[in-house]
């Protein structure tokens, strides 16, 4: 960054005929609002598994409207993140330009502050953020080059050069000043005035959306995601999952619902066929080849002519069985529970994963370890896009020999 000139640019306030014509900035296509268009784009990445956040928040694993109630004071749009640390994000959402004179907007700025010194904030982990319709290019630019500098430098580090020629220019100052803790909540909170837009800077992330512009690039990223969430033999009705996303969001974001990966594969059941998400995908090739692999070893035929015992009494009860979270079978050691297991993955329609006793000696972190799981067994069972069965047979030191199953495991949920 230089002191090269980098005019401050400004867009005209909404509704300001005199300098263009405004488009409707409340209102998008087919009615719906800015936030319901930013709502379903923030759906429409969660279902692709993609990260309009950063690498840092990582893929969307839920998204909350309206969430003053839960104490958030940018509660437009709360997203949680899939990185490792589960992140939050609370956002303001405004169509027109937030950064108008090379400044932050001042309500902006405060209730991000106010996000920043609430209770609930994590230092390092959370995140505030703006999505806004409108931003100059020049502005916008500044403003992520800033925020760069903010999460390599120091707070003091940063300070000090702001104001030195050739390493910074007119509208990063501007930025700068604009984001500093308003006088009263630094007072109250203890905060150093001078070097206080460093730390709203290092946790802001900024998104221009150009949802209501006719020929609309966020639109497309949006269908794209669309796209790629589905299966490839339906990835034709993008847009039209985007359509559905759009209606959906205008119904839950007025009354503060909230959106995760459970909720739309309910919502859209029957409709859409969606595939296992990109950051899920990996864990899946792991467990299904664990689970062929001991697929392998379970003899479910006997001599050499292969007679295969059919055991009728038994799979009528596990067929009778199958709208339950949990099924136990029990029976002596011989007796074919195995073998009942394996057809009952197989003919289960859905994704199957098989896990041994020993496969679990060492719990669930024990299991990520050893197949190499990245997101964990939870965490891939409930990002499964299908109804999936899991089978577990286990020992027992008076042989009895039980088995658990755990059917559409979307149900289940790790403590811990």
């Amino acid at each position: 960054m230089t002191d090269e000139p980098n005019e401050v640019e400004e867009t005209a306030p909404p509704g300001d005929a005199t300098v263009r014509a405004a488009p409707a900035f409340s209102t998008g296509g087919g009615g719906f609002e800015f936030e319901d268009l930013v709502g379903a784009f923030t759906a429409a990445a969660l279902l692709a598994g993609a990260e309009p956040f950063g690498i840092e928040v990582g893929a969307v694993r839920s998204v909350r409207f309206q969430a003053s109630a839960l104490g958030y004071s940018l509660d437009d749009l709360v997203v949680e993140g899939g990185a490792e640390t589960t992140p939050r994000v609370a956002a303001s959402v405004k169509s027109f330009d937030v950064l108008r004179g090379g400044r932050l907007l001042a309500e902006f700025a405060e209730q991000a502050w106010r996000q920043l010194l609430g209770a609930g904030f994590r230092e390092g982990v959370d995140y505030v953020r703006f999505v806004c319709g409108e931003a100059a290019h020049g502005n916008l630019v500044a403003l992520e080059e800033l925020i760069r500098v903010a999460r390599a430098d120091t707070d003091a580090g940063i300070a000090a050069r702001i104001d030195t020629d050739g390493a910074f220019n007119s509208t990063h100052r501007s930025l700068w000043r604009s984001a500093a803790c308003p006088a009263e909540l630094a007072t109250a909170s203890g905060v150093d005035e001078t070097t206080s837009p460093a730390r709203l800077l290092r946790h802001l992330v900024p998104r221009r959306l150009d949802l209501l512009a006719p020929a609309s690039q966020a639109h497309a990223e949006a269908e794209g995601f669309c796209r790629r969430a589905l299966v490839p033999e339906m990835s034709a009705r993008g847009r039209e999952l985007w359509e559905a996303l759009c209606q959906l969001v205008s119904e839950v974001r007025p009354v503060g619902g909230s959106l995760d990966w459970d909720s739309l594969l309910q919502r859209f059941r029957g409709r859409f066929v969606f595939r296992a998400r990109p950051d899920a995908e990996p864990d899946w090739e792991l467990l299904d080849r664990h689970t062929a692999s001991a697929l392998e070893t379970v003899r479910d035929t006997l001599g050499e002519e292969g007679l295969r015992l059919e055991r009728a009494d038994a799979w009528a009860a596990l067929e009778a069985a199958d709208d339950a979270a949990l099924i136990l079978l029990t029976g002596p050691s011989g007796a074919g529970k195995s073998a009942l297991g394996k057809r009952w993955l197989a003919e289960g329609g859905g994704a199957g994963v098989w896990l041994s006793a020993s496969d679990l000696e060492a719990g669930l972190d024990g299991l990520r370890a050893r197949l190499g799981l990245r997101l964990g067994l939870p965490e891939a069972l409930r990002l499964a896009p299908r109804d999936t069965r899991v089978f577990s047979p286990s020992r027992h030191k008076r042989r009895i020999g039980a088995c658990g199953f755990w059917s559409r495991p979307r149900r289940w949920r790790s403590r811990g």
